[in-house]
C-alpha cells in the first residue's frame, strides 16, 4: 500500500535510501547520480505509528528538531550565481516546526459546495520568521513562541493547509517598526510582526491555534557550537536594542509622512488633469513643482535612486540611522564605545530627518496645500508634524 511522494521530488529512480540518525532526514539516492533530502520525517512516522487518527485533529503539534543559532555567512566563490552554476538547495534557516491541520469545513453557501483543496506542505520562510504567502489569504495557524517565565516573546502566523504544514521561525524576539522596511534586523513586514534580537539558548513552548483549538510542543535552542557565544553579551545587546524603539518609532513615522504627501500629491495629480478650468495651468505647474521638492526630500534621506548596479551610501540619512542596528546584532560580545558611537550617529540622523520632514510639511508643503485650497479644492487631511521625544 503505497502512496507516492510528490513534494518538490519528481518521478525517478530512486537507488538508495538511509535516515540520518540525528537529523531524521530522509536522504534518498537517485538513477541520476542526485541526492533529494526530505528535512524531519518525524511527522511521517508519527501518521505510520499512530496511523490516520493525527489528521483528525484540528491542529496537531509535531515534536521540532533543536535549532541552532547559527552563524551564516558567505560562502566564498561565486556570489550571484544565476544560472550558470548549479547549486543543490539549503534547508531553511531557524526552528523548523510542523504540525497538522484539518480545518473546520466552511459552511456551504447557495450555488457552492464546500470542498478542501489536496493536501500540500507549505513552507513559508522569509527572515525574521515572516512567511509571505501570495495571492488571497485563507485560514491561518496562529504560532506563539513562549518563554520559559510564561512570556510569549513572539506572534507569528504560519500555513493551514489540510494536512501536513511546515513553517520556520528565524529564532528572533518580537520587534519594532524601523524606517524603510517592516522587521528591525531584516523582517519583511507585512502582516507579520516585526522581528527584534536572537532569541536566547533555552527550551521554549511553541503554541499553534486555528480557531478555538489548540496544541503546543517544545523546542530547545541552542548556540551556534562553532562560536563562542556570550549570553551576558546577548542580553546587554537586547536591551540596547529595545531601548531604541521610541527613537526608531519617530523616524518611521516621519517616512510615513512623507509617503502619505506622496500618495496625496499623485492622487490630486489625477484630479487636476480633469479640470478644465483656466486655472488648471498655473495649478499643474505648482504640482510639478512640489514633485521636484518632494524628490529632493527623499534624496537627502536615501541617496540617489536612478543610479545603476548596487549603490550603498553609508553618509545618507537612512544609512546613518540603521548603522546602530547593524553594530548591535552583529555578534554577542558585551557591547563598548564602538556600539554606542552608532547609537549616537543614529539618533543625530533621525534628528536631522525629522527637522527635514518637518521643514517640508511645515514649509513647501503647506505651501502646496493653501495654493490647491486657494482654488477652493478641498481635498487634503491635515498632516502633523512628527514629534521627537528625547
Amino acid at each position: 500500500n503505497w502512496t507516492q511522494w510528490t513534494n518538490g521530488m519528481p518521478t525517478m529512480s530512486a537507488m538508495d535510501m538511509v535516515i540520518h540518525p540525528r537529523e531524521h532526514d530522509l536522504v534518498v539516492g537517485t538513477f541520476g547520480r542526485s541526492v533529494y533530502v526530505l528535512d524531519d520525517i518525524r511527522p511521517l512516522r508519527a501518521l505510520a505509528s499512530e496511523g490516520a487518527s493525527v489528521l483528525d485533529a484540528p491542529i496537531r503539534a509535531v515534536q521540532p528538531p533543536d535549532a541552532y543559532l547559527a552563524d551564516w555567512g558567505q560562502a566564498d566563490g561565486t556570489r550571484f550565481s544565476a544560472s550558470a552554476v548549479y547549486e543543490g538547495e539549503n534547508r531553511d534557516r531557524g526552528a523548523m516546526i510542523s504540525y497538522f491541520v484539518n480545518p473546520p469545513e466552511r459552511p456551504e453557501r447557495d450555488g457552492e459546495t464546500a470542498a478542501r483543496r489536496p493536501g500540500r506542505m507549505g513552507t513559508p520562510g522569509g527572515p525574521g520568521g515572516g512567511g509571505r504567502a501570495g495571492g488571497a489569504r485563507g485560514p491561518r495557524v496562529e504560532i506563539e513562541i513562549v518563554n520559559s517565565e510564561g512570556e510569549t516573546i513572539r506572534s507569528l502566523e504560519g500555513p493551514a493547509e489540510p494536512g501536513l504544514n511546515r513553517y520556520f521561525w528565524r529564532l528572533r524576539q518580537k520587534g519594532f517598526r524601523t524606517p524603510g522596511f517592516g522587521g528591525g534586523f531584516g523582517g519583511f513586514g507585512g502582516d507579520q510582526e516585526p522581528a527584534g534580537p536572537d532569541v536566547f539558548p533555552g527550551t521554549y513552548t511553541v503554541r499553534l491555534s486555528i480557531g478555538e483549538h489548540t496544541d503546543s510542543t517544545t523546542i530547545r535552542v541552542h548556540p551556534d557550537p562553532r562560536k563562542d557565544y556570550s549570553l551576558a553579551g546577548a542580553m546587554a545587546r537586547a536591551e540596547l536594542y529595545y531601548g531604541l524603539e521610541g527613537l526608531f518609532t519617530a523616524a518611521s513615522d516621519a517616512l510615513e509622512r512623507l509617503d502619505q504627501a506622496g500618495d496625496a500629491h499623485e492622487w490630486i495629480g489625477d484630479k487636476l488633469s480633469s479640470l478644465e478650468d483656466s486655472s488648471r495651468r498655473s495649478l499643474m505647474e505648482e504640482h510639478r513643482a512640489l514633485r521636484d521638492s518632494l524628490d529632493s526630500v527623499q534624496e537627502l534621506i536615501f541617496g540617489k535612486q536612478d543610479v545603476q548596479g548596487i549603490r550603498r551610501d553609508p553618509n545618507t540619512i537612512s544609512a546613518r540611522m540603521r548603522s546602530a542596528l547593524g553594530y548591535i546584532d552583529r555578534s554577542t560580545d558585551l557591547p563598548g564605545e564602538t556600539e554606542q558611537i552608532a547609537i549616537r550617529e543614529s539618533r543625530q540622523a533621525v534628528g536631522e530627518l525629522v527637522d527635514l520632514v518637518n521643514g517640508f510639511l511645515t514649509g513647501r508643503w503647506a505651501e502646496y496645500v493653501r495654493t490647491i485650497e486657494g482654488a477652493n479644492l478641498r481635498w487634503f487631511e491635515p498632516l502633523d508634524p512628527v514629534r521627537l521625544d528625547n
